[in-house]
């Protein structure tokens, strides 16, 4: 069963690898994004704190960004994101990888929350369409229950406000902002705001560009992938205005662009690294 808007997030330091995830992985009917492979870590960090994302595989065994010039640190890094990630979304699915065998790998990977280990010489491509086809379909057949899910299943709120926090109140936005404190300082100047205390308060992750929608040329752009692969970025009209860690960062860079679109046209979207040869 294909799950389009099922996205997973693929972390490892060569570029050969990561294309062949991708590929794998949409060929079970999901949505891949890479991490940039010169800074892996960092990178799957800086996109798993976004949100947005259902599922990652990890690869173990990666350079440790702490150490100049990287060089390889075995399992270590790995499992250290694997526990980072499971710990920052615990109902996502986290899976690791690595291309040699280690004695200890499945057992270490679970110990840190992730689901399982995969050999990618081992027939992993089957047990990982089990576990994330299992995963999805666990998550579709829970109904939205609360403002959270409601948003967060909002394509129109994501490309709207991604990037920001927003007040909702029985099924409407209230008021948006960079952080909380922009929203309170929102709805403190609305007149006919309802209680805060009967508000959610939800922070909204970035909008992805992704191969099936409008904003594909993000994904093969060339200058878009130069000044904005991995980062947040205010597009419109083909162009990319601004780029940075956040919205308010491709905000701020979009101001001082004198002929930048006004905001209303912008749109706030994370441009995922495409490797290129």
């Amino acid at each position: 069963m294909n799950r389009p808007d099922y996205t997973v997030l693929l972390v490892d330091n060569a570029s050969t690898v990561l294309d062949e995830l991708e590929r794998t992985v949409v060929s079970m009917g999901f949505r891949a994004v890479q991490v940039a492979s010169t800074n892996p870590v960092v990178s799957a960090k800086r996109f798993w704190e976004q949100g947005g994302f259902d599922a990652a595989i990890v690869d173990l065994s990666m350079p440790d960004p702490a150490v100049h010039p990287p060089r390889p640190e075995g399992p270590t890094v790995g499992l250290d994101l694997i526990k980072w990630m499971t710990t920052t979304h615990p109902d996502a699915l986290v899976v690791g990888m690595s291309g040699h065998w280690g004695a200890t790998d499945e057992v270490d990977t679970k110990a840190r929350g992730g689901a399982a280990f995969f050999h990618r010489g081992s027939g992993w491509r089957e047990q990982f369409k089990a576990l994330a086809t299992s995963h999805a379909e666990r998550r579709a057949q829970a109904p939205p229950h609360d403002e959270f899910e409601r948003v967060l299943a909002d394509e129109s709120t994501l490309r709207a406000y991604g990037g920001q926090v927003v007040a909702t109140y029985r099924g409407r936005i209230i008021a948006s902002g960079e952080d909380y404190d922009d929203v309170l300082v929102a709805l403190l100047e609305l007149r006919d705001a309802p209680p805060i205390d009967d508000m959610t308060f939800v922070p909204v992750p970035p909008f992805i560009a992704t191969a099936d929608s409008d904003l594909a040329w993000c994904l093969t752009d060339s200058d878009a992938q130069q000044r904005a692969g991995g980062l947040v970025a205010a597009v419109a009209e083909g162009v990319v205005w601004g780029a940075g860690n956040s919205r308010a960062e491709a905000s701020e860079a979009a101001r001082h662009r004198a002929d930048c679109p006004p905001p209303d046209r912008l749109t706030y979207v994370l441009i995922p690294h495409v490797q290129t040869s």
